[in-house]
C-alpha cells in the first residue's frame, strides 16, 4: 500500500493560494487580514482532487494554518512549496493543520471506499491498515512529503507495507487468493 496515493492532495487544495483571481488581496499588492487569508485558502481547495473534505474541514485546516503560519505566509505557498520545498517547521504547522482537522479514519475509509484499485479488500482488512498506519504513519509521510526531507515515497511504501504485514492476519485464506489475483 502506498500512502502517496491515498494522501490528502493537499498540493491542489492549496495550489492557487497565491493567484491574485482567488485572492484578490496580497498577490495585487493589499495586506491580508486573516480571515482574508482563511476565505482565499478555503476557496483554494479543490474538492475533485483528493479525499472529499467537508466545509468545516477545510476551514479548519485554512484556519490553522493562517493562525500559526501568518496571513501573508500562508498565502504566499504554492503548489511547489508543497512538493518537498517546505522548511520542516513549516512542513509540521501544515501536516498538523490537516491531522488536527480531519478524522484520519475517516478520511482512510473514504479512500479505500472510492480508489477502484483498492476495492475488494475486506472490511477487516481495511480497519486493520487504519489502525496499524493511524495519525502518526499519515503525518510522517505528510511531513517528509511537504519539507523533502527524507524520500517520501520509499517512507509511505514502508509505512504501507508494515502495516500490511501487520494485517495479514485478519484475512481467511480465500481472501487472501482473491487479493493475490486481484
Amino acid at each position: 500500500m502506498n500512502l502517496r496515493k491515498t494522501k490528502i492532495n493537499t498540493r491542489t487544495g492549496l495550489a492557487a493560494i497565491g493567484a491574485c483571481a482567488v485572492l484578490g488581496i496580497a498577490a495585487c499588492g493589499g495586506t491580508p487580514t486573516e480571515e482574508e487569508a482563511i476565505d482565499a485558502l478555503v476557496e483554494s481547495f479543490d474538492s475533485d482532487d483528493g479525499a472529499d473534505l467537508s466545509d468545516t474541514e477545510v476551514r479548519c485546516v485554512s484556519t490553522d494554518i493562517v493562525e500559526s503560519l501568518g496571513a501573508e505566509r500562508s498565502l504566499e505557498i504554492d503548489e511547489n512549496d508543497l512538493d518537498g520545498n517546505l522548511p520542516a517547521e513549516e512542513a509540521d504547522v501544515v501536516t498538523d493543520a490537516f491531522l488536527d482537522c480531519i478524522d484520519v479514519q475517516e478520511f482512510f475509509r473514504s479512500i479505500f471506499a472510492e480508489d477502484p484499485e483498492l476495492a475488494g479488500i475486506p472490511q477487516a482488512f481495511t480497519d486493520c491498515l487504519i489502525e496499524q498506519i493511524g495519525d502518526e504513519g499519515l503525518r510522517t509521510a505528510l511531513v517528509s512529503q511537504f519539507s523533502g526531507e527524507g524520500d517520501a515515497d520509499a517512507l509511505s511504501e514502508s509505512i504501507g507495507a508494515d502495516a500490511g504485514a501487520a494485517c495479514i492476519d485478519v484475512l481467511t485464506p480465500e481472501e487472501l487468493e482473491e487479493l493475490a489475483a486481484g
